[in-house]
């Protein structure tokens, strides 16, 4: 079964190309440094808490956008990190942004194919703000097939993603994992620290 983080990777590959192929300019192209998102990842086979993904913006000039995503799960020992720098004219380009999320280890980098499905208007509450969103549907297949389900809005900072929610089912277990905006902010409202999980604890 994919991991969550992988699961959330091709959610925002297909986020930011969903904004960018409409009319409003992607976030990204107009964010400031300091400007930032963060989200909730909750699956249906777990009662821990929600693992979380941070995407801050660095520097962006010239064309081109320095980012870092920070993202934490209950069962890792620390965050993982990683900084990318990212062209802004490959936007318009379609399925080209799962450089947003962290890089798969070598030996778990597969092939994803992605087929379009429904597209219609929808409003959706989140973070105590309502966002004008396009819903798409979308079947992913990579090691196993699924249905994927994404809300997108420019008004979202960064990325564009409001929310994505998507099933796996398996001969064991069916799980449906929700990525969730949580908060947004800027230079001047900076996101809160991530905890700090000490030795033993649970």
């Amino acid at each position: 079964m994919l991991g969550k983080w992988i699961l959330a990777a091709v959610a925002a590959l297909l986020a930011v190309s969903n904004v960018s192929a409409g009319d409003a300019e992607h976030p990204l192209r107009n964010a400031r440094p300091g400007d930032w998102v963060k989200y909730d990842m909750v699956d249906t086979l777990s009662d821990e808490d929600p693992g979380t993904t941070l995407i801050e913006v660095l520097a962006n000039n010239d064309g081109m956008a320095k980012i870092r995503i920070t993202q934490t799960e209950p069962r890792m020992p620390e965050p993982a990190i990683e900084e990318k720098t990212v062209d802004l004219s490959a936007l318009s380009k379609p399925y080209t942004l799962a450089f947003l999320f962290p890089s798969p280890p070598a030996n778990d980098r597969i092939g994803i194919g992605i087929r379009k499905g429904k597209t219609t208007e929808a409003t959706v509450e989140v973070a105590g703000q309502q966002y004008d969103c396009v819903y798409t549907s979308y079947t992913v297949s990579a090691v196993t097939t699924f249905p994927l389900k994404e809300w997108t809005s420019p008004d979202v900072p960064v990325t564009g993603l409001v929310q994505a929610e998507m099933t796996l089912t398996s001969p064991m277990a069916r799980m449906t994992l929700v990525v969730t905006l949580a908060a947004s902010g800027d230079a001047a409202n900076p996101p809160p620290a991530a905890p700090v999980r000490r030795a033993g604890s649970d």
